[in-house]
């Protein structure tokens, strides 16, 4: 009989290069959507003045919270492809809460509905834009580590134990066909 690695072994360095494979793949797509992702009106010299710094953005991105302005809120985005944060009348900056890699995040409490939301802000061409969570702002803060670090280790161990398992499985075969 032959043994696992003997049947399987084709196929242990693809799967274990997964998560890796994954990475790449993560890595890639974000990349790609940084390209061409900034409209270049956004970036004029009145708006680098404009906003100079983060606590412009802030002071903008609440009376646009405010009001439901989805004009004010593309501008403050500088984006080819804005995204709507919708509007709440009771919502209001609360605190600074930290900076990391370039992205200052500031925490914003809607009283009318008793939720928190967390808005992130980082330098971009001369001028401070808020950023929305997506592929480009994970990949560049780098908190998509924080998921795929533990993924790819938890699937290594998942191989490793199947790997023991069908190990200890022959050697059991071998050792009763032994006596």
């Amino acid at each position: 009989m032959r043994t696992l690695l003997q049947r399987h072994g084709k196929w242990l360095l693809p799967a274990a290069l997964a998560p890796l494979f994954a990475s790449v793949l993560f890595v890639a797509l974000a990349l790609a959507q940084s390209r061409q992702r900034y409209r270049a009106d956004y970036f004029t010299e009145r708006y680098r003045q404009r906003y100079a710094s983060p606590g412009a953005v802030v002071t903008e991105l609440e009376r646009a919270l405010r009001s439901g302005d989805f004009g004010l809120q593309a501008e403050l985005q500088g984006l080819r492809r804005p995204r709507d944060f919708g509007a709440a009348a009771q919502m209001e900056m609360t605190v600074r809460l930290q900076s990391s890699r370039g992205y200052e995040a500031y925490l914003f409490y809607d009283a009318a509905r008793k939720t928190r939301h967390v808005f992130y802000v980082h330098a971009v061409r001369g001028r401070w834009v808020l950023a929305p969570e997506d592929a480009y702002f994970y990949l560049h803060s780098a908190r998509w580590l924080r998921v795929a670090l533990p993924l790819a280790l938890s699937w290594w161990l998942l191989e490793l134990a199947a790997l023991l398992a069908g190990w200890g499985w022959g050697l059991g075969i071998k050792l009763r066909a032994a006596r």
